[in-house]
């Protein structure tokens, strides 16, 4: 994992979920205890606990995503 990547890619807020949810933009979900990205795909639903992709649910605050943030488009 490099610093430029979780600087300027992480999805951090509510609005970056939905910025990447409306466009159907692709995000990455990062499993930071094993070191690996664990699922790849578009948005299906969020909330402020869980986010849905391809139809499993995956925690925010133990995972890390990464997608376009809705500043940099």
């Amino acid at each position: 994992m490099n610093l430029l990547k979780l600087t300027d890619k992480s999805l951090c807020t509510n609005a970056d979920l939905i910025f990447s949810q409306q466009f159907g933009l692709p995000i990455e979900v990062y499993c930071s205890k094993n070191s690996e990205t664990i699922a790849f795909g578009q948005i299906q639903d969020f909330n402020e606990d869980f986010i849905r992709i391809c139809g499993k649910l995956y925690r925010r605050d133990t995972n890390l995503f990464f997608g376009i943030r809705h500043l940099s488009a």
